[in-house]
């Protein structure tokens, strides 16, 4: 075995339940850096392009929604709501720039006429 097996990190895959690994996560999301953490997590190939911190972020989000709130969701007295449906703001500012050209446009052929008849 060569030293740098020796002295390298163990791999481990991040289990949402372990304290530990809780702390390891909260500690990069602070550092910004693994450099400190014991160990080295593993990030399976089923993911994706997805990272393992994204992959780690999304099952802390299930664990402490599942710790919360149990394993069924309670939908039960819960208000639906109902929105009509809006136009993008853009269409809305477009819409605005465009009523503003032609009331100007219909004030200069005015202008324009009464000067002709003038």
């Amino acid at each position: 075995m060569s030293r740098l097996e020796y002295y390298q990190r163990p791999l481990v895959a991040f289990d949402v339940e372990d304290a530990d690994h809780r702390a390891y996560f909260h500690e990069y999301l602070i550092r910004k850096t693994w450099g400190r953490c014991p160990v080295r997590f593993i990030c399976p190939d089923e993911h994706g392009p997805e990272g393992l911190v994204g992959i780690v972020t999304r099952q802390l989000v299930d664990y402490y929604t599942r710790k919360e709130f149990g394993d069924t969701p309670k939908t039960e007295g819960l208000a639906v709501p109902i929105h009509k449906p809006r136009r993008p703001k853009s269409v809305e500012v477009d819409l605005k720039i465009i009523a503003k050209q032609a009331l100007q446009t219909e004030k200069d052929t005015d202008e324009h006429y009464e000067n002709q008849a003038a």
